[in-house]
């Protein structure tokens, strides 16, 4: 079940619908879902709320959450207080909820509330994800933990979960800025921690973390290893990837983690600007297992990075997928326009009948304008490399040249637009 600020509709059993906003016309609609909700009392209920619920809804919610031995999934968006007052409906541990994604809203903490704490201690929880607010305020049992999504600031926090996780598959941390009176303890000393279920971590950097802490990978990554691991990223929750940059040090902090697991990643992924030389050319040369490659370029790496891929290089020899996207430099040059021949050259060496195994996926994104002044070269001349994609997709190759977002070798404006066909 869905919930939105206006109103409610059940679609399918058992207890999972989809709520719509009704006018206040319908409340034969409202009179039907109290009485499902009273058949459905052996039901398992997986509930979606979106902010704040209207009166008639809150009665709804009562009736579905004071059974909270029969969760199974929670979808909360909310501020801190309607989101103790929703679950404070309960009345049994929730034994059964496996799924609870939480969403905090607003400027305020989440209190403490031993009560709450009590009824999730016991759930077999598999996929949680926390949003805007830390571990530390809602301890759930991480016993059963395949998949976490956290906002932290406290590496300590962050070396407990590694710790007290271990059936963890996927790991996903977005770096948050700490408290004004938070002060981490530099005499902490970690317990190595060898990690060897997870195969997918996730670093996600965010504008309102980078302008503080977000440069720096979670120091706690300095105490662990991750022989599983199989896929690396690191995102961005917003379009400003240009201005998201790792510090120097964090280049050599990744690579030691990477050689320290002694993993065999398959998955890579940058979403920020990186060092070609301190950090591409290591992973790559550690691991010629790479089977997908999704990277952010620029002006300053562009060449690099083509020139790196180039299957004369010898590097990553069995890469099935590649991922480019651009950030458009500042005086409205494209990076991927500029170094148009080197890009070409490095799709062609791995092309179809170029290779024994040859690349099998390519996707480039570019942008039409990134400000209101300044906007790409478009299109392009008749001798372009880009003309020559479609003949390599003809060949075999699945390419999709993306202007925002619209794929320029199908997307009849889109075409228009680059190609000027």
């Amino acid at each position: 079940m869905s919930v939105s600020p206006g109103g409610v509709f059940p679609t399918h059993l058992p207890l999972y619908g989809q709520i719509f906003t009704f006018p206040n016309q319908f409340t034969k609609g409202f009179t039907f879902l109290k009485e499902y909700v009273s058949l459905s009392r052996d039901l398992p209920v997986n509930l979606s709320l979106d902010e704040r619920p209207d009166e008639r809804v809150r009665e709804i919610l009562h009736e579905l959450l004071i059974h909270s031995e029969r969760w199974s999934s929670l979808e909360l968006k909310m501020s801190a207080g309607w989101l103790c007052g929703i679950l404070c409906y309960a009345s049994f541990p929730a034994i059964n909820l496996r799924r609870l994604h939480i969403n905090l809203v607003g400027p305020f903490k989440l209190p403490y509330d031993q009560a709450l704490l009590d009824i999730l201690s016991v759930s077999p929880l598999n996929d949680v994800r926390f949003e805007h607010f830390p571990y530390s305020s809602m301890p759930i049992s991480m016993a059963e933990l395949r998949s976490f999504h956290v906002h932290s600031y406290d590496p300590t926090e962050l070396h407990s979960i590694f710790r007290g996780a271990q059936r963890l598959v996927e790991f996903i941390i977005t770096p948050s800025p700490p408290p004004y009176d938070f002060a981490s303890n530099p005499l902490t000393k970690y317990v190595y921690t060898s990690h060897t279920s997870l195969q997918r971590l996730s670093v996600v950097m965010s504008m309102a973390s980078s302008w503080q802490t977000c440069s720096k990978i979670p120091i706690t990554f300095d105490h662990i290893s991750l022989p599983a691991l199989q896929q690396f990223e690191i995102l961005t929750d917003g379009p400003h990837h240009d201005t998201m940059n790792l510090e120097p040090i964090e280049y050599l902090r990744l690579h030691d983690l990477f050689r320290r697991s002694q993993c065999r990643l398959t998955a890579l992924t940058f979403s920020v600007p990186i060092s070609v030389q301190s950090l591409l050319i290591p992973i790559l040369a550690q691991f010629p297992t790479l089977r997908k490659l999704q990277i952010f370029i620029n002006l300053t790496i562009a060449r690099d990075v083509f020139e790196l891929l180039h299957r004369e290089q010898g590097m990553v020899p069995d890469l099935k997928e590649l991922c480019i996207t651009e950030a458009p430099d500042t005086v409205a040059h494209s990076c991927l326009l500029k170094e148009a021949d080197r890009f070409y050259a490095m799709v062609l060496s791995r092309s179809v009948g170029n290779c024994d195994s040859h690349l099998e996926t390519l996707r480039v994104s570019l942008n039409s304008s990134w400000a209101k002044h300044l906007r790409m070269d478009t299109p392009v001349p008749p001798s372009s490399p880009f003309r020559k994609l479609l003949r390599i997709k003809e060949e075999g190759m699945t390419v999709e040249l993306l202007l925002d977002g619209k794929d320029c070798l199908m997307d009849k404006k889109a075409r228009a637009m680059f190609f000027g066909d």
